[in-house]
């Protein structure tokens, strides 16, 4: 297997097409990954969902969410948390496992 090789010059010209957008720059969502790991949120999951529930609505008064779920069954959980601002477009669920 051949290993790709960047140079200084090729990781400088990287650098130079990629930049995180100040908040208040227009941009197309905001993403997001729902909590689901024990293990990060020790006794206060389902507050952490409620939380981010409740991000997640207020953000889709504004703009689109792109929002990182772990799994299938986690998406139809969310899915039916989420009612209407899942349904219509508002908010666009993406499997991608994470550890959190």
């Amino acid at each position: 297997m051949r290993m790709a090789s960047f140079s200084r010059a090729s990781a400088g010209s990287m650098r130079e097409r990629l930049r995180m957008p100040a908040e208040w720059e227009p941009h197309a969502a905001t993403w997001l990954a729902w909590p689901h790991a024990l293990t990060t949120w020790p006794g206060c999951l389902e507050e952490a969902e409620c939380e981010f529930e409740f991000l997640v609505r207020t953000l889709t008064r504004f703009e689109r969410v792109d929002l990182i779920v772990q799994s299938d069954s986690q998406r139809a959980r969310i899915e039916l948390r989420l009612g209407a601002i899942a349904r219509d477009g508002a908010v666009r669920l993406h499997v991608i496992p994470t550890d959190d």
